[in-house]
């Protein structure tokens, strides 16, 4: 396959710990509200968007307020709660709630990430490097192997993500075993400090906030 710059930076996020599926399309979707601070809020057909959908979901609405300053958010949701009190005033029935705009574009952002990551696992440097360094979360390696199911490589695929889980799943117990006063002189590894932070990553459902 090309090797294009998502090639690239799939392989560059092998070795942050972290599931890169879920990196990139965060990432990208951070970069769509610095844009939208800096040149789209006074566009129209982001504004006419905007309307339609009420606004973005809860979790967008938060990122958008956290990268956002005063005179945008007047600007947007002035237009917003003005069209909602006309509404209200004329007794008209609002439309049905559409998907969020930065939902709709994490989910094609996904599907265009985990393909490229299907494809590239065909590939011996890609998956060696898979197999040293990176790892996916439980979420998008159960999509994973749905949509890798005829790949001859599903099994290396999993079987690789399982042992690095598994060892996962042993420092954690390894963390709960040496605060037990028994284990008090124990230290924790290096691993093991950082695993318990970075767990929660693997474990919960990146896109649950989408509509």
């Amino acid at each position: 396959m090309e090797r294009n710059f998502t090639w690239h930076d799939i392989l560059k996020r092998m070795k942050d710990d972290a599931c890169p599926i879920c990196t990139l399309v965060r990432d990208r979707s951070e970069s769509k509200l610095d844009v939208l601070q800096y040149q789209h809020v006074s566009d129209v057909e982001f504004r006419k968007n905007f309307l339609d959908t009420k606004g973005f979901c809860q979790h967008h609405t938060e990122r958008f307020y956290a990268h956002g300053d005063a005179l945008n958010h007047a600007i947007v949701y002035a237009h917003l709660l003005e069209v909602e009190l006309n509404r209200h005033k004329k007794n008209k029935k609002s439309k049905e709630k559409a998907t969020c705009m930065l939902c709709e574009g994490e989910n094609k952002s996904e599907t265009i990430y985990l393909n490229i990551f299907k494809k590239a696992y065909h590939e011996d440097d890609f998956r060696q490097a898979y197999e040293k360094d990176g790892i996916v979360c439980m979420q998008h390696f159960k999509t994973l192997l749905k949509n890798m199911k005829r790949h001859p490589y599903v099994k290396h695929f999993e079987s690789s993500t399982l042992q690095k889980l598994e060892a996962r799943l042993h420092e954690l117990k390894e963390i709960k075993r040496k605060n037990d006063h028994k284990a008090a002189s124990e230290r924790l590894t290096t691993k093991e400090k950082t695993t318990w932070q970075s767990i929660r990553k693997l474990l919960i459902d990146q896109g649950e906030h989408r509509r």
